[in-house]
This record gives structure tokens, C-alpha cells and sequence, in this order.
């Protein structure tokens, strides 16, 4: 039986139990990569903050309590990290990640050629989308989908009130249906 993060945190800050640390990190790891790549839109970013991420988790770990959501706290420290990133390179720049967006269509092996282009041309587009998003609202539409963090959490992890992440992902919405309809085919 799969233990729960609070019985992972319980067992590596009582005992120092760094088996239950990892298996913690691990169990968060790729959602974590997918909302660090989703904000920063470089692969070699999104790997090195989600490396600082998970080493400043594991040095904070000893200090967290229960009271917060272990999950809204890791994805808290991640987006810190981002911004970060975003701060020191002043602009997010779009880059193609072919290797992610193969590595994501070698997952159905079983598909024809035809559809897998099609899933990655899709997968692009949207990627290229969310790109052009405003910092704030590909922000809330990340950790909404890829992190599946509660609007209350998002509004708490971003300091704004709920009303405001929700007009963000209002926003976005319209945005990306608009910059997808006028992304060649």
C-alpha cells in the first residue's frame, strides 16, 4: 500500500528516513517538469529549477507542517524558482523542445504515423499558445492543469484574491482559443 505524503514527511522528519524523502520528490517530480517547463518554455530551465526545487525542498522539509497542503507547498517553491528564471533572463523565451514533444508521442507507440504528427503538431500549438500567454495568466492555467492545484491554493500561493485567478484563467481561456484559431493549420 502506497503511503501518503503526510506518512512520507512524518517518517523522514521524525526518523531522517531519506528513502521516504525521495520517494516523496519523486512521486511530484514530472508534474512538477511539466508546469516548470509550461512557465519557462525551455527544457535545459525547467530542469535546472526543477532542481533547485527539489533541493530546496529537501532542505525545508524538516521545517514544514501540516497545516499547509504538501502539494500547493512544493508547487509554490517550483514557481518561485521560475520566477527566478524569469527575473534573471528578464524575458521568457519560446524555444522548441523537440525531445519533450517526442518523448510525450513515443508514450502511444501503438498509433499510426499520421495521428502522432497530428498529436505533436497539436501539442505545439498549444505549447507555442501558452507561450504568448501573459506571465500571470500562463501562471494560473499551469498550476491549474499541469499542477491541479484548487483556485483557493493558486490565489493563496500567488498572493491575489480568488476572484483575480479566476478572471486570469477567464482571460487565458479566451486567449487561447483566440490564438489558436489563428495558428496556421
Amino acid at each position: 500500500m502506497e503511503k501518503s505524503d503526510s506518512q512520507l514527511i512524518k517518517a523522514f522528519q521524525s526518523e531522517g528516513d531519506l528513502g521516504a524523502a525521495e520517494e516523496l520528490l519523486l512521486r511530484y517530480k514530472d508534474k512538477l517538469y511539466s508546469f516548470l517547463f509550461q512557465m519557462l518554455g525551455a527544457q535545459h530551465d525547467a530542469q535546472d529549477a526543477l532542481q533547485e526545487t527539489m533541493l530546496s525542498v529537501l532542505k525545508n522539509l524538516n521545517g514544514y507542517n501540516e497545516q499547509n497542503q504538501f502539494k500547493a507547498w512544493i508547487f509554490r517553491i517550483a514557481r518561485n524558482k521560475a520566477i527566478n528564471v524569469m527575473r534573471f533572463r528578464k524575458k521568457t523565451v519560446l524555444s522548441d523542445e523537440p525531445e519533450m514533444l517526442e518523448n510525450q508521442m513515443n508514450t502511444d507507440s501503438g498509433e499510426e504515423t499520421s495521428s502522432r504528427i497530428s498529436k505533436e503538431e497539436k501539442i505545439s500549438e498549444l505549447n507555442k499558445a501558452l507561450q504568448k500567454l501573459p506571465d500571470n495568466e500562463r501562471e494560473v492555467v499551469v498550476l491549474r492543469i499541469q499542477g491541479e492545484i484548487p483556485f483557493k491554493e493558486i490565489a493563496e500561493m500567488t498572493g491575489v484574491s480568488i476572484n483575480t485567478v479566476l478572471g486570469r484563467m477567464h482571460n487565458a481561456k479566451k486567449r487561447l482559443k483566440q490564438l489558436l484559431e489563428t495558428m496556421p493549420s
